[in-house]
């Protein structure tokens, strides 16, 4: 696809100081202990040997074991030369920040070593290997110098502005090249414009899990100038990672700009749907909240009000309105309209029906508040319109609402 032709360089090429200097690092646990086996052992020429230690180190999951089992992988050092394996293990090692196997993994994609040529996911990779720490002169010239012969390499692209190289790679990807597009994506991003590097995210994110934090990188430049397509994706990243406050926050910003087309509004919509509280909880939460309700239906209240409370601190909305409850009655704690209050209006601030017509009930009553019946009315009108109460309570919340409104109503009256 290009005419400049870059030499292809090895990926030994960034086998640094890593088996020289490794004596000087401390053997802080087991997975580094066998690590430091595996470097002795190779020093030594003993390949098989070492590739065993590396072995283990790396199943613990231990970042410079996967580099160093990988660059074996890919030369062939003590074990048949397999460059997918190598991959594998350049990815595990990557996911943890390890700028070595970002770097490997870049000179992997320029050179087209093991996976696909593909100069734009190569410049990804050192740029977020060069970006992290402790890399030596050596390696990071060497990184330096590969990323800029890769730019060299995409020189063609200099003579588009940063939109026409948009909607340029826009135009190749509805015709089946999207490793074309993304070059022309990431070098528009570049140059400023952020709706690129959203593009170019959206692409890759599903080709190279191994590097979120680089997407979320791309998908924040757009979404912060307004670009709503990345905010919805930050939306999703930070749901399907359990964030349910940035979720939030970045869908806002879309309903805010207003700038939506069909096929965003149809993705907002199914974020909106999964984002139920309940799946975002630790299990923890989980656990206790059923623990807690399994005792008290067996009447042990003081043991499960201990367990519900441990749901609750967590976020656990079913559990604040069961503590709430456990404050009104009196069960398992002293009795303190209060506190009752206070957990309904937690459990309220996460959409809890339940909640909302615990907390209109008080009003009404003037338990643990001041009586208040407009405020009543509101929160139990909005639990029956929200059409979530359980059909036992629907007949009487429909009757206490007509009974709350003739009230408010007659109140307003013998005011004037």
């Amino acid at each position: 696809m290009f005419t400049i032709n870059i030499p292809a360089m090895k990926t030994r090429t960034f086998i640094t100081m890593l088996l020289s200097m490794s004596f000087l690092l401390p053997a802080c646990n087991r997975a580094e202990g066998w690590f430091e086996k595996g470097v002795q052992e190779h020093k030594k020429g003993n390949l098989a040997e070492s590739v065993k230690w590396m072995q283990k180190a790396a199943d613990a999951n231990y970042a410079k074991a996967q580099t160093q089992l990988a660059m074996m992988y890919m030369e062939g050092e003590g074990v048949e030369k397999d460059n997918a394996r190598a991959i594998e293990l350049f990815g595990k090692a990557a996911r943890q920040g390890e700028s070595l196997a970002l770097l490997n993994l870049g000179l992997c994609h320029a050179n087209g070593d093991g996976v696909q040529q593909n100069d734009s996911i190569a410049l990804a990779y050192f740029r977020e290997g060069l970006a992290g720490d402790g890399l030596s002169e050596r390696n990071r010239s060497l990184a330096e110098s590969m990323s800029r012969a890769v730019e060299e390499r995409m020189s063609d692209f200099r003579t588009l502005n940063e939109r026409e190289l948009y909607h340029k790679g826009v135009e190749i990807a509805e015709k089946g090249n999207s490793t074309l597009a993304k070059e022309y994506f990431l070098i528009s991003m570049d140059r400023g414009y952020a709706l690129s590097g959203s593009m170019f995210a959206l692409f890759c994110q599903a080709e190279h899990p191994e590097l979120p934090v680089v997407f979320l990188k791309f998908y924040q430049k757009a979404a912060e100038q307004g670009e709503s397509r990345a905010q919805i994706q930050l939306a999703d990243y930070f749901l399907k990672n359990n964030n349910a406050k940035q979720a939030i926050y970045w869908l806002e910003k879309v309903t805010k700009s207003g700038n939506l087309d069909e096929e965003d509004q149809a993705a907002q919509e199914e974020i909106l749907r999964s984002l139920d509280p309940s799946r975002l909880l630790p299990e923890s939460a989980k656990k206790a909240y059923e623990r807690g309700r399994e005792l008290f239906v067996s009447g042990n209240h003081k043991e499960a009000v201990k367990l519900l409370a441990e749901a609750a601190e967590q976020g656990h909305a079913q559990a604040q309105v069961r503590l709430a409850d456990c404050y009104k009655e009196g069960k398992g704690v002293p009795a303190n309209a209060r506190e009752s209050v206070a957990w309904l209006k937690k459990a309220a601030e996460l959409e809890n029906v339940m909640a909302w017509l615990g907390l209109g009930t008080a009003y009404y009553l003037g338990n643990g508040v001041k009586m208040d019946k407009e405020l009543a009315l509101e929160w139990i009108e909005k639990a029956g319109h929200s059409g979530g109460l359980p059909d036992a309570v629907v007949p009487a919340t429909e009757l206490l609402v007509m009974k709350l409104k003739e009230e408010v109503k007659n109140a307003a009256k013998s005011n004037h």
